[in-house]
């Protein structure tokens, strides 16, 4: 069983300091005066209470409480769901041990502790150190510390408890589904059994099925030797319910429920929820159950900037928020989040790209800590149906100089320019050995799921293999290249797993000290060593002139219809290639933590930006999608524009009718055509030719697409004519 830990009578009893030498020599002993410490709320950021908002820490904590032995045969568990990042644990004066880890749980046992008396002294030491040279980050904290001076996520963040067993406890349980058809569905199950001694061991376990009803039930009997033991077993599911992404059907949930009997009695219990489900990868095209599935998805970086006060209703929202906008997927930008968010993806079928938190460069010494924790990551979360990739590190290539003034400056020599951009080509110790480490790990511990080594990344020699790229198109360079670019280069589009641009939210208050056109954007800048304030002033502006605007609110507006330009243009040709070589996308991003000048679709307050609206419409099931015109074109020219219909049903469409009007000032073309289109595929429905006008204005092309007089979907487009 699991408790709550009563402390001192309530939760809100700890009480803190910021470490220094001369405390950390007393702060664990039972005679130290702790009075004049600051009470503090557990579980917490630190940076959330009062006197800690502007430290980097470490900071100790102290609290007391009650507990005490109800059995003889009973052992006890002080369980720390979660630390950010390092913990020193002190239990009545006793060092108990170090952690290092923010997302799982560690635990230590107080069994004797609970045997000696009744009242109790908990204290910890709690690091979180910055990580202020991104290439060389010693803190697996990924998105959470991305480099740059940033508020401290450290603390107890996650609640503290006690759990009691019996002899056996089981220290975690990985369940992965590895086989799922019509007929038949296999779990895998593994677990690690710690015993006080050796002896027999009946694990038993119970398959619930979404009714309520058992669907299986099997036991296995072990004996266990002193200490740590591994134990593995499969248990077969007869005409399952199969789990399916929102798009293909429905999500029913297994219960699975795991007891350690011993000589009769049940010495600990475990349950996880489940979905029997199976997938593959091919070519960055994901298979669920055998049938593809093009990831229309977002990029989904820490939701709030106090995720452990944020409550789960808020957590979960962010999910509904993805699936009504039409998404498949959400990429976890670096990061691993609250359990409540993976609960609410299982029930609504939106799928999960799973990153390990490690984003930008790391030390050597890192290596053996990111495979540990990539295993934990399987542990934790391998249950999930809605976890259908994993991916190993974020955009390890990190560039400093990516929206600042180029490195080395403008004297660069053609050789220095040379060798900087044949740098993420050349072997590296974050891609070469870190990542393929921990991929190798995340592999053997999880071969139920895809596993890659990172994204964001060339694709490396000597193979050159596609690798999930970040396409910067309509920010760092022209969005008019994206198409130029993907020809040359069709494997650059298997999976785009982050594009878009920066825009200013409405309610964002970036009036300057300075007239007009001047604005501050020194207290929006996001957390991210790759930019800064300067940096985004000048790339805003480059495609958002301030002159053009007459103040900082309507530039702003402008900011916001630049992004939903290029999200809208980016998915349009993306989707068009759809299986061919494209698996997918991931737009950045779906949210802010706090208020920013960023890539989000949403504000902070999930307020939505126009490149939401952009996204929700061009990520409908069914789309009609024409060329872009250019921003301007002659007189008397002609034009040709290729129509396409791209529909993700699992059904075909028939006697579907598509209408083309290109019109100006006093005339207009019109065209159509009718057919059928088949399931799950892009078709090419014809080529829309004209010659402009040789008057000067304004040329619209509309499509739309009807089937039995129901218009499900349009398309629009406008240019000027010019005379030169």
């Amino acid at each position: 069983m699991s408790d709550a830990l009563t402390l001192r009578g309530n939760d809100s009893a700890w009480v803190a300091a910021i470490a220094d030498d001369e405390l950390r020599r007393h702060y664990h002993l039972r005679s130290f005066d702790d009075r004049g410490w600051q009470p503090v709320v557990v579980p917490s950021h630190w940076s959330t209470q009062p006197g800690f908002d502007t430290t980097d820490g470490p900071v100790l904590y102290r609290t007391g409480f009650e507990a005490t032995l109800t059995s003889p045969n009973e052992r006890v568990w002080l369980v720390f769901d979660g630390l950010m990042y390092q913990g020193d644990i002190w239990l009545d004066e006793q060092y108990m041990g170090a952690t290092e880890g923010y997302f799982f749980r560690h635990s230590v046992e107080i069994t004797a502790a609970l045997a000696e008396r009744t009242e109790h002294l908990l204290a910890l030491e709690v690091a979180c150190p910055p990580q202020l040279d991104p290439q060389a980050k010693r803190s697996l904290t990924g998105a959470f510390q991305p480099g740059v001076p940033v508020t401290n996520p450290g603390g107890i963040w996650r609640p503290v408890r006690i759990e009691r067993t019996g002899p056996v406890r089981a220290r975690s349980l990985r369940v992965r589904c590895i086989e799922a058809t019509e007929f038949e569905a296999r779990l895998s199950l593994s677990c690690e059994l710690e015993t006080d001694a050796p002896r027999a061991a009946t694990v038993v376990t119970t398959v619930v099925a979404p009714d309520g009803s058992t669907a299986t039930t099997a036991s296995t009997d072990r004996e266990l030797a002193d200490g740590s033991n591994l134990v593995e077993w499969n248990v077969d599911i007869a005409e399952p319910q199969r789990w399916w992404p929102h798009s293909l059907g429905d999500q029913p949930l297994y219960e699975v429920q795991v007891e350690v009997v011993i000589d009769g009695e049940v010495s600990h219990r475990l349950v996880r929820s489940t979905g029997l489900r199976v997938v593959s990868m091919h070519d960055f095209v994901v298979h669920i159950n055998g049938e593809p599935l093009f990831l229309k998805g977002a990029v989904h970086s820490p939701s709030h900037l106090d995720l452990a006060g944020t409550s789960p209703e808020a957590i979960a929202a962010d999910v509904h928020m993805a699936r009504d906008a039409g998404l498949d997927m959400l990429r976890l930008q670096a990061h691993v989040t609250r359990p409540e968010f993976y609960d609410a993806a299982d029930r609504a079928g939106l799928v999960i790209w799973q990153d390990l938190p490690l984003t930008g460069g790391y030390a050597r010494s890192v290596k053996d800590q990111a495979i540990r924790q990539a295993g934990r990551a399987v542990d934790m979360l391998a249950h999930h149906p809605s976890v259908v990739l994993w991916c190993a590190h974020d955009n390890p290539d990190l560039r400093l100089d990516r929206s600042g003034e180029p490195s080395g400056g403008s004297a660069d020599s053609p050789l220095a320019s040379a060798r900087r951009a044949s740098r993420p080509l050349r072997p590296s110790w974050n891609r070469t050995v870190l990542d393929r480490a921990v991929r190798k790990a995340l592999t053997a511990a999880d071969p139920s799921r895809p596993a890659i080594p990172h994204s964001g990344a060339d694709p490396q020699p000597p193979r050159f293999a596609p690798t999930p790229r970040h396409l910067w198109f309509g920010w760092e360079t022209p969005l008019a290249r994206l198409a130029t670019f993907i020809g040359r280069n069709a494997n650059a589009a298997q999976f785009v797993s982050a594009f878009g641009a920066k825009s200013v939210p409405a309610h964002l208050d970036i009036s300057s000290a300075s007239p007009w056109p001047s604005v501050d954007l020194a207290d929006f800048c996001e957390p991210d060593p790759e930019t800064s304030p300067e940096g985004d002033l000048r790339l805003l502006s480059q495609w958002t002139p301030l002159r053009s605007h007459s103040n900082d609110r309507e530039w702003a507006l402008g900011t916001q219809e630049h992004q939903a330009m290029v999200v809208r243009d980016t998915v349009e040709t993306l989707r068009r290639l759809k299986y061919r070589p494209a698996g997918g996308f991931a737009v950045s991003r779906l949210t802010d933590p706090g208020p920013l000048v960023s890539t989000s679709l949403t504000d902070h307050e999930r307020a939505p930006k126009l490149a939401f609206v952009a996204l929700k419409k061009v990520c409908a099931p069914v789309i009609v999608v024409a060329d872009r015109l250019p921003d301007r074109v002659r007189p008397n020219s002609p034009v040709a524009l290729d129509v396409h219909v791209v529909s993700d049903l699992r059904h075909r469409i028939e006697h579907a009718r598509v209408d083309a009007v290109v019109a100006w000032d006093d005339d207009d073309y019109r065209t159509g055509w009718s057919g059928d289109i088949e399931a799950d595929a892009c078709v090419r429905v014809g080529l829309v030719r004209f010659v402009t006008p040789a008057v000067p204005g304004t040329l619209t092309v509309t499509l739309k697409l009807t089937v039995d007089g129901e218009v499900l979907s349009t398309f629009d487009d406008r240019t000027t004519i010019f005379r030169p």
